[in-house]
This record gives structure tokens, C-alpha cells and sequence, in this order.
């Protein structure tokens, strides 16, 4: 059974900066059941996030998870998202299982860099604004290639799974099962864009509503074989 790393309460997890030659953290979980998690969380802690990748002065700062778990269920709330990546930093998702964050803006990843998700899960995240599972920067640019994100629920009128305020770009992969538990907002549950948010999707499924907030500079460009449906019965575009 895989090894199990445990956060210190209070504690930040891995803190990844720029060196002379760059800066990389891999996971790959080869025995299979690792996870990372932490110590209960008493109160809201600003510095509960697990991976903290700060923006690289000369050299780059890359995190790639291939398999494993890491799991925020301890933490009642964080700044930053279990998972925080900042501008000009690389996140690259092969496989394994991002769950139950918590925080105020991205519950499970806030992201103001670079993300290649290829392939894992990222579920159940819950946010007190938006962006449940993700919450996308607007320095920043999510490519789903492939994987799914499930699941995720926002509190207020940001919207429930994925909030966008920078650019997703979509040829694969899969987001559903989105929550908003603001009544008024139900339309934001799944992928909510607003600023200069832009959704381009050539490929995959988005199971749920797609709404824009508040904002005339929000895009939202289809191409080659995209799919976009509720399988709740609700508005979806």
C-alpha cells in the first residue's frame, strides 16, 4: 500500500520556488493507495494550501502528479485553494485524484499559471465564492485535454464548478455535476465566465450549464465536435 504524507496543522505542504536549475515536484504513487492529507484544521487557515507553487523569477517551476490523492477534507477553509499555483508556473495532471478542498476562491485548485490536465479527477471542492474544483485567474490557461472535473460547489454568485476569469481550452476530457447552493444563481452552477473569461472548445463534454456574468468582454468559441448538455433537464448555454 502506498505511503500516506501527512500536513502539520497550520502547516503549508510542499512550497515550490524557483533554484539555479529550476524547480520540479513529481508524484507517481507506484505501489498505488498513497495520498496526501493533513491534520484537522480548528479554524480557517490561510496557509492550509498543500502545493504552493510561487512564480519563478529566471527558472521554471513545474508539479506533476501521475497518481495518488490528495485530499483537503481537513481543511474547513484556506486563502488559496488546496492546490495554488501561481503566474508563470506549469501544473501538469496525468492521473490520480485532487479532492475535497476548500478555500475561498477555487476550493480544490486556484490557478493563476498553467495547467495541462491529460488525465485523474478533480471532485467535490467547495468554495465560498466560486470555483468549487477550479478557480481559472485571469493570468492563467487551463488545457483539458482529457480527465474529469466533478462535483464542484460554490457558494455565492461565482458559480459552482469552475469559475472563469482567465482562458480554458477544451479538446477532451469531461465537467459536470456542478452545485451553486445560492438560490438565485442555479444557472452558474457548473461553468460560470466573467471578466475577460474565454472558453474554447473543440472536443469533450461539459454536462451542465455554461453562463457568462455580468461582462461583455466574456467569449465563448465552438469548434470540431464539442458536446454541451444537461443531463438535469436545465438551460445549458
Amino acid at each position: 500500500k502506498g505511503m500516506t504524507v501527512t500536513v502539520a496543522e497550520n502547516e503549508r505542504g510542499f512550497r515550490l520556488t524557483d533554484t539555479a536549475d529550476g524547480t520540479e515536484l513529481s508524484i507517481t504513487d507506484s505501489v498505488g493507495g498513497g495520498m496526501i492529507t493533513r491534520q484537522q484544521q480548528s479554524a480557517f487557515n490561510a496557509h492550509g494550501t498543500m502545493v504552493w507553487m510561487q512564480d519563478p523569477v529566471e527558472k521554471p517551476v513545474t508539479f506533476k502528479l501521475y497518481a495518488g490523492i490528495i485530499d483537503g477534507a481537513n481543511i474547513p477553509n484556506t486563502a488559496n485553494g488546496i492546490i495554488n499555483t501561481a503566474k508563470n508556473t506549469v501544473f501538469e495532471m496525468y492521473g490520480g485524484t485532487i479532492r475535497n478542498g476548500r478555500g475561498a476562491s477555487g476550493g480544490n485548485i486556484n490557478a493563476a499559471g498553467t495547467i495541462h490536465m491529460y488525465g485523474g479527477t478533480i471532485e467535490k471542492g467547495n468554495a465560498t465564492t466560486g470555483g468549487g474544483n477550479i478557480w481559472v485567474n485571469s493570468t492563467a490557461h487551463l488545457y483539458l485535454h482529457d480527465g474529469s472535473i466533478v462535483d464542484g460547489t460554490g457558494n455565492s454568485n461565482w458559480g459552482g464548478n469552475v469559475t472563469i476569469q482567465g482562458t480554458v481550452t477544451m479538446s477532451g476530457g469531461s465537467i459536470s455535476g456542478g452545485i451553486c447552493t445560492n438560490a438565485d444563481y442555479q444557472m452558474r452552477a457548473n461553468v460560470s465566465l466573467n471578466g475577460n473569461g474565454t472558453l474554447n472548445m473543440s472536443g469533450g463534454t461539459i454536462d451542465g450549464q455554461v453562463s457568462v456574468f455580468n461582462s461583455n468582454n466574456t467569449k465563448v468559441n465552438l469548434s470540431g465536435n464539442p458536446v454541451i448538455f444537461s443531463s438535469t433537464g436545465k438551460n445549458h448555454l
